[in-house]
């Protein structure tokens, strides 16, 4: 009797015991293959970012080479500086205005004249495009660039990387990084001044985001040295 109570106790406990088990190795199971299956995920999100983001970059990389020449070789641009009439001048900048708002990556466009004053000047932030006043215009022959402008000849096109704009000697707050792109202004075949057109970095950084359902993956741009120049917090990219 009391033999066969232990046998009917051990029957029992080890189909628990099975029974227990097959669900355990069940569940174990879909843990590893939900794991797996969210590391492909986030491979396969990391792939889709960088491609989209490099796709979006090489839309913006175009427009920009084919607009800023077009722009420095305009007509409207050449009789706004050769015959700066009160009609020449308002075409110019009605032009820029236009471009400002119609690209809006765009948060400065310039034509310096050869001892770098600014002549005309356009200015773009939080969708609206400002004209400046002569009598707010600056003279820019002491910053860097200017020295790698008389370098440019006609035609050719360059820029001096990533760095905060500064106005009137002082870091534009909030902070403004900014991409400078820059070409002679020729007439005749002599440079007579130079076209600038600074690129918002935050507004082309915003175009890189991928986003996925309410969630965005977050591109952040290195330079050579391994610097954050663009990520998610601008005060620590060029906190650095």
């Amino acid at each position: 009797m009391n033999t066969s109570i232990k046998k009917l106790v051990s029957q029992f406990l080890c189909t628990i015991f099975a029974l227990g088990l097959v669900p355990a190795l069940y569940i174990n199971s879909e843990l590893d293959r939900i794991d797996a299956q969210h590391t492909l995920n986030i491979k396969q999100s990391s792939q889709n970012q960088i491609e989209y983001s490099f796709h979006e970059l090489a839309v913006i990389v175009e427009q920009i080479s084919n607009s800023v020449p077009s722009i420095a070789d305009s007509q409207t641009l050449l009789r706004a500086i050769e015959e700066p009439s009160i009609v020449h001048k308002q075409a110019l900048q009605d032009l820029w205005v236009m471009l400002a708002r119609g690209q809006q990556y765009y948060s400065q466009l310039r034509y310096l004249d050869l001892e770098g004053n600014e002549v005309y000047r356009i200015n773009y932030n939080n969708n609206k495009a400002t004209i400046v006043p002569e009598n707010k215009l600056q003279n820019k022959s002491a910053r860097s660039y200017f020295k790698d402008l008389h370098r440019l000849k006609i035609g050719e096109v360059s820029s001096n990387g990533i760095d905060l704009e500064i106005e009137n000697g002082e870091v534009v707050h909030p902070l403004m990084p900014a991409l400078r792109i820059m070409t002679p202004v020729a007439s005749e075949d002599r440079i007579i001044g130079y076209f600038i057109a600074n690129l918002n970095m935050l507004e082309v950084y915003d175009r890189l985001l991928y986003q996925i359902g309410t969630s965005s993956a977050v591109p952040v741009i290195l330079n050579r040295t391994g610097h954050v120049i663009m990520g998610p917090d601008i005060e620590e990219s060029f906190g650095h």
